[in-house]
């Protein structure tokens, strides 16, 4: 496609807009017919953004939305939030005051009911589900932390060790004389099962808590070992290490397990889960079956604004942070968009925006250096529809060639 191409596009919808601010119109429709395939597009994109315009898509159906930066532009795919969750977001609230560099811990809803299960004698596995960077393991740590009970972590992923999890025997040498002498290593399974017992087994101090992230991530034979483990019905969980001999261990019978991952363990079986995570394998129904009481976890919209409030400290500033959110979500729901915008991503935001005091530098410097190219552009366009600014033209250095 020329530049010249590109500019008779430009043209034509600037003459469909015409003085209008935000239009609706079929992309069957003889004005646009022709030329609507290529609005999708990074290299037609910028140029109707850089003119002003911004062009969206439905989640379904063919209407687009062809609205003039700055205008009242209407949402291209219908959000998920009710009407009960936006009247929750715009209820007056006391005012948190700015922390600015850090902000306040807002537990959800599932902290007091994972409390809960954690409290029955029975030794239920607990299975948090939800996107990444949504708050699994900050509630899993307030969880131990209310409890009083240490926290043992490991991360599954493609370099989990089967010794770091099951333990491994090791060498030790002795500085005087040289000698070797081997002994077993624990692993973590073995550490948080001990807690709290004496060398006898003997209960003596508060269990542990043992969290395995990134469960969907776990290899087969971890999996496997694991199975065996998680299969006891006795709240003193029984362990038999073969590579040591063959040696059981028993668990304090306070000993509670959580697991996290993106998935519900069966795959990613939409396209955001597949969009948004690395975790694509199925685990086995046997070992799927072995979890009890599973909570979904999401980004708490609520919140997100207190954090902002806190944070930011402008209520102008988050507003359009809110809407710029809301901008770009609704862009990730009708497949648009493949980055997941997370929580974190506003924190980043705001602390950015603490730093420079300049809004569009904040959401270029922390977002789009880790967005696609064909990203950027909605990015742009959602930053434009706030700021008045195209920070693509405003922080792109055209003395640099980015390659790309």
């Amino acid at each position: 496609m020329t530049p010249k191409e590109i500019n008779d596009i430009v043209s034509q919808v600037e003459a469909v807009l015409g003085t209008s601010g935000s239009i609706e119109i079929d992309m069957n429709d003889d004005r646009i017919k022709e030329i609507s395939p290529f609005f999708k597009k990074a290299r037609v994109r910028h140029p109707l953004s850089t003119a002003g315009i911004v062009v969206d898509f439905p989640a379904s159906g063919t209407v687009l939305t062809v609205s003039r930066i700055g205008a009242a532009v209407g949402k291209a795919a219908p959000t998920r939030s009710t009407a009960k969750a936006e009247a929750k977001e715009t209820a007056p609230a006391s005012k948190p005051a700015p922390k600015r560099h850090q902000h306040t811990y807002y537990k959800s809803k599932y902290v007091d009911l994972i409390i809960d299960v954690f409290n029955d004698p029975a030794s239920q596995i607990v299975y948090l589900v939800g996107p990444t960077q949504c708050g699994k393991s900050t509630d899993v740590r307030e969880v131990a932390r209310k409890l009083g009970h240490k926290l043992y972590t490991f991360s599954c992923n493609k370099e989990t060790q089967y010794c770091d999890i099951f333990g491994e025997t090791d060498l030790t040498i002795d500085e005087a004389t040289g000698q070797q002498t081997t002994y077993w290593k624990k692993g973590i399974i073995e550490q948080a099962c001990r807690e709290g017992l004496d060398e006898n087994g003997n209960e003596v101090g508060p269990p542990g808590v043992l969290f395995i992230d990134e469960a969907p991530s776990m290899s087969a034979e971890i999996a496997i070992g694991l199975n065996r483990f998680l299969e006891s019905d006795s709240p003193r969980r029984e362990f038999v290490i073969n590579r040591d001999g063959g040696r059981t261990i028993h668990s304090h019978s306070g000993l509670r397990i959580v697991m996290a991952g993106n998935t519900a363990l069966r795959g990613a079986n939409t396209d955001n889960e597949s969009f948004h995570t690395a975790q694509m394998e199925s685990l086995d129904l046997s070992f799927v079956k072995r979890l009890g009481p599973g909570f979904r976890y999401g980004y708490n919209r609520v919140v997100e604004k207190r954090i902002l409030l806190e944070k930011v400290g402008d209520d102008k500033v988050v507003a359009g942070l809110l809407k710029f959110r809301d901008k770009i979500r609704d862009n990730i729901r009708a497949k648009e968009l493949a980055t997941p915008f997370t929580t974190k991503d506003l924190i980043k935001i705001a602390d950015a925006y603490r730093i420079w005091n300049d809004l569009g530098a904040a959401i270029y410097y922390s977002l789009f250096t880790y967005l696609l190219p064909e990203e950027q552009v909605k990015y742009n366009e959602a930053a434009m529809l706030m700021t008045g600014v195209d920070l693509l033209d405003k922080y792109r250095d055209p003395d640099i060639d980015y390659m790309d």
